[in-house]
């Protein structure tokens, strides 16, 4: 959970996003050209994988942290210490976009029935709240309520 938390932060760099998404560059090394290779398999693995980081530890062992942009809906995995982590990724992803959609929260529903997302907006924090986006499922048994604080 943190790692993904993390990892959520770190997309709001761009500099960040170009680079955990690359795939292979070029760099000069004593006057001799290189190509130096990402060896995060996603990127190659996931239409729209864009990062971002593999990993070991002794505790953990073989990490992933993933992650995926579709439209305007980015995604972030987390598998630690599971040995098809690859494949586990790609079938979360695959869940959050086959499952999900960004919903603006100006389309919000003024509903008090069940299955209510309440979303709290403080429209001095954001101010554009009404360009804000929301996932919710896409078969429609979620509701998005905003309520200004």
């Amino acid at each position: 959970y943190d790692l993904a938390l993390i990892c959520a932060t770190a997309y709001e760099n761009p500099d960040f996003v170009r680079i955990v998404g690359t795939k292979q560059r070029k760099i000069e090394v004593s006057g001799e050209a290189r190509y130096i290779a990402n060896k995060n398999k996603l990127l190659k693995l996931f239409e729209g994988a864009n990062g971002v980081k593999t990993g070991f530890t002794k505790k953990s062992g073989r990490c992933l942290v993933g992650g995926a942009k579709r439209g305007d809906m980015q995604l972030i995995t987390a598998v630690l210490n599971h040995g098809d982590m690859w494949n586990d990724t790609v079938r979360m992803l695959n869940f959050g976009f086959d499952n999900y959609e960004m919903i603006p929260l100006d389309n919000a529903l003024l509903t008090n029935g069940s299955n209510v997302v309440k979303v709290k907006v403080n429209q001095t924090v954001t101010p554009n709240w009404q360009n804000v986006k929301y996932p919710l499922k896409k078969d429609g048994s979620e509701k998005l309520v905003v309520e200004f604080v």
